[in-house]
């Protein structure tokens, strides 16, 4: 009976295996499939995407890369943000979490109605720009692209969760030993959710990182253009000229003007440090996302 049951459960795990295999699978090729297009000749692409093209070709990246300098700033510019967004993030938002975890803590609950405030009730479009240019005089700086948005109602609310999932008996036994909150806070607190606040932190860089909404509306100075913005421009500048040529009589040779695998080449170049990034932040992504769901 045992064997039977064993056999079972050996067949069970080889099922369990192949789904999750194929589920990666299912999530791997799409970024593959990319990578093929952006290396594949423009005549290809007018026939389809496909993972073995007929013939190779580099022009979507040596058309991206023919101005290096404003790539390499750029790229700047978003690492930049993305640090220092994060950082900051984590630095307001950390103790405020903290903060109201603690069910002692007197303005617990206004803290909490006024973030939650905010995310009911927003100022809008207009009366954020009139902020942020009238008053606090950030408007075409590098501060704009993250310092407005370091406070992220969504991730506090995260955070106070890995808060309280900490047993309150550790911190009662600090106190008694004589811990004041800030050395609970920053030598036990922070230690016991590295995975929450990794997790937060991943989702702050991919908030910067893809952000460039802020840059086209809060930013004039072309050295201040985030990667995302600077790959826009390119399409559009090759969308261009193609319709330049078109407009004035002349034939476009597609093979001269990838405009197809560009946009290809552009996913590849924007989203490759951030799947580098979370390879490194995978191990404590997947423990922040499951924190909880099982009770020692």
């Amino acid at each position: 009976m045992e064997n039977v049951k064993k056999k079972r459960l050996d067949w069970f795990v080889v099922f369990a295996y192949l789904v999750i295999g194929l589920f990666a699978l299912c999530c791997v090729l799409p970024f593959l499939l990319v990578i093929m297009a952006s290396v594949s000749s423009e005549e290809c692409l007018l026939n389809g995407v496909t993972f073995f093209p007929q013939k190779f070709s580099g022009k979507s990246y040596l058309y991206l890369f023919q101005y290096p300098m404003k790539i390499v700033r750029a790229y700047g510019v978003s690492i930049f943000v993305t640090v220092s967004g994060t950082l900051l993030n984590m630095f307001m938002m950390l103790p405020f979490a903290y903060a109201i975890s603690k069910q002692h803590f007197v303005a617990r609950r206004v803290l909490t109605f006024v973030m939650f405030f905010t995310v009911m009730f927003s100022g809008g479009i207009i009366p954020t720009y009139m902020v942020i240019k009238r008053f606090l005089n950030l408007f075409d700086t590098i501060w704009v692209l993250f310092v407005p948005w370091v406070v992220v109602p969504g991730h506090i609310v995260l955070l106070r969760v890995f808060f309280s999932s900490i047993p309150q008996s550790l911190f009662e036994a600090a106190e008694l030993d004589g811990g004041s909150e800030y050395s609970q806070f920053f030598h036990m607190g922070l230690p016991l959710i590295k995975p929450g606040i990794a997790t937060i932190a991943f989702f702050s860089v991919l908030q910067y990182w893809n952000d460039s909404y802020t840059a086209i509306i809060y930013t004039e100075n072309p050295n201040l253009v985030p990667v995302q913005v600077l790959l826009t421009q390119m399409t559009e500048y090759i969308k261009y000229i193609r319709e330049s040529i078109t407009s004035a009589g002349g034939t476009v040779n597609a093979a001269d003007l990838p405009s197809q695998s560009i946009l290809f080449a552009m996913c590849v170049v924007a989203a490759g440090p951030v799947l580098v990034l979370f390879s490194f932040f995978q191990k404590y992504f997947v423990r922040g996302l499951t924190v909880g769901s099982v009770k020692g």
